[in-house]
C-alpha cells in the first residue's frame, strides 16, 4: 500500500475513533454504523477531500464545505403485552397493552446541513439494498450538496454585497439630501436676512421723509441724522446681499 493509501486509512480510523470514543462495548448495530462511516470516510478522503472533527463533532469538508450528517437506526412502533402486575398497577386494568419503540437494526444516513436544492439528502436499508451497498450512490450524494451548498454560498454572498452596496447608496442619497435640505435652508435664511434687511431701510426712508417734513426748512438735528446714518450701516451690515463672500454660501 502506497504511504498516501496508509495516510488516508489512518485519517478515516482516527475519525471513526472520536465516534467511539467514550463506549465500553457497542452492540452489532453500533459495530456496522462504525464501519459504514468508516468506508463512507476512506472513499470520500481517497477523492481529496477530508473528514475532520471540531469540538467532538465529526464532518466532512468537500470543496472548501463543511457537510454535517448523522447516522440513526430506525425504531418501530410495537405493542407489548402487560403483566398482569403492570395491569394492577395501571389506571385502566383493562388495557392489556403499551405501545414501546423497538430497534429494527436498520440503518439511516442523512446529510444534516442545509441544502437549497432538492436533492437526495438521505439513504437507508432497503428490502433490496443495505446501506453498505448504496455506498456509491451516497459518496456521490454528498459531493454533488457540496457543489449545491458552494453555489448557494456564492450567491448568497453576491446578495450580501449588492445588498450592502444598495444600502451605501441609500445613505449617500440620504447624506446628498441633508447637505441639499441644509443648502436650501441656508439661501432661505439669507433670503429672509436680506427681505427684512429692505425692509428697514425702506422704513427708515420713510421715516427720515416724515422727520424732515416736521421740521419744515431747517436741517435734521445732528443727533437725529447720526441715528438715521446708524440705522441705514445696520440695516446694510444684515443684508447678506451687502456683503456676499465664499463662506456665506
Amino acid at each position: 500500500m502506497s504511504n498516501a493509501g496508509s495516510s488516508r486509512s489512518e485519517s478515516a480510523g482516527k475519525s471513526t475513533s472520536y465516534l467511539a470514543a467514550g463506549r465500553t462495548s457497542l452492540d452489532a448495530t453500533e459495530r456496522r454504523k462504525l464501519r459504514i462511516l468508516s468506508a463512507i470516510f476512506s472513499e470520500i478522503e481517497k477523492l481529496g477531500h477530508a473528514v475532520k472533527e471540531t469540538r467532538g463533532e465529526v464532518y466532512f469538508e468537500i470543496g472548501a464545505q463543511r457537510l454535517d450528517y448523522k447516522v440513526s437506526e430506525h425504531y418501530k412502533q410495537v405493542q407489548i403485552q402487560l403483566s398482569d402486575e403492570e395491569r394492577r398497577r395501571s389506571w385502566n386494568p383493562a388495557i392489556a397493552t403499551r405501545t414501546d419503540l423497538e430497534a429494527t437494526g436498520e440503518l439511516c444516513f442523512e446529510i444534516t446541513t442545509y441544502i437549497s436544492e432538492p436533492i437526495r439528502k438521505r439513504w437507508r436499508d432497503g428490502k433490496r439494498k443495505k446501506l453498505e451497498e448504496q455506498l456509491g450512490d451516497l459518496v456521490a450524494g454528498l459531493i454533488k450538496a457540496a457543489a449545491i451548498r458552494k453555489e448557494w454560498e456564492r450567491v448568497r454572498a453576491e446578495e450580501e454585497r449588492q445588498r450592502q452596496e444598495l444600502e451605501r447608496q441609500r445613505m449617500e442619497q440620504e447624506r446628498l439630501r441633508r447637505i441639499d435640505a441644509a443648502r436650501w435652508r441656508h439661501i432661505c435664511e439669507l433670503a429672509t436676512l436680506s427681505r427684512q434687511a429692505s425692509i428697514v431701510r425702506i422704513f427708515l426712508d420713510e421715516l427720515e421723509e416724515r422727520a424732515k417734513k416736521t421740521v419744515g426748512e431747517h436741517e435734521l438735528p445732528a443727533e437725529i441724522r447720526g441715528w438715521f446714518s446708524w440705522a441705514r450701516n445696520r440695516a446694510d451690515a444684515a443684508d447678506p446681499a451687502f456683503k456676499p463672500s465664499v463662506n456665506q454660501l
